[in-house]
C-alpha cells in the first residue's frame, strides 16, 4: 500500500519536478537577459553621465563669459559717464568763453578805432590777463578730467 502512494507520488512529484525545472530554466534566462539589459542601461548611463558633465562644463564656461561680458559693459558704461562728465565741463567752458567773446570783440573795435586810452589799455589787459588766468585754470581742470 505504501509503495503504491510513494509510486503515485512519486509520478505525480516527477512532473512537477520537470515542470519546475523548466520554470527555473526559464526563470535563468530571463535573468541572464535582464542582466544584460540592467548591463546595457548602465553603460548607456554612464555615457549620459559623460554626456550631462560636457554640457554642465559648457553651461558653466557660457556663465563666465556672461560674467565676463557684463563687467566689460559696466566698465564701458562707467567710461562713457566720465566722457559725459567731460564734455559738459568743456562746453560750460565755451559758453564761458563765448560769453567773454564780444566784450573782447568790443575792446579790440574800441582799440582799431584809436579811442582807447592808455588806463582804458591797462584795464582791457588786465582782464584779459583775468581771461587767461581763468583759461589756464580751466585747461588744467580739464587736463585733470580726462586723467581721471
Amino acid at each position: 500500500e505504501i509503495r503504491k502512494l510513494w509510486a503515485v507520488s512519486n509520478e505525480r512529484n516527477r512532473e512537477w519536478i520537470q515542470e519546475n525545472q523548466e520554470a527555473v530554466r526559464t526563470l535563468r534566462n530571463q535573468r541572464e537577459e535582464t542582466r544584460s539589459s540592467l548591463q546595457a542601461l548602465e553603460n548607456r548611463l554612464g555615457a549620459t553621465r559623460d554626456e550631462l558633465s560636457g554640457v554642465r562644463d559648457a553651461v558653466e564656461q557660457a556663465r563666465l563669459a556672461q560674467n565676463q561680458m557684463e563687467t566689460r559693459v559696466e566698465i564701458v558704461r562707467e567710461a562713457m559717464s566720465e566722457l559725459e562728465t567731460s564734455v559738459q565741463a568743456r562746453m560750460e567752458s565755451v559758453a564761458l568763453l563765448e560769453d567773454v567773446l564780444p566784450q573782447l570783440e568790443a575792446l579790440a573795435e574800441i582799440q582799431r578805432e584809436g579811442a582807447g586810452l592808455a588806463g582804458r589799455l591797462n584795464e582791457i589787459e588786465e582782464a584779459i590777463g583775468a581771461f587767461d588766468s581763468y583759461r589756464r585754470q580751466v585747461n588744467t581742470r580739464l587736463d585733470r578730467l580726462e586723467r581721471d
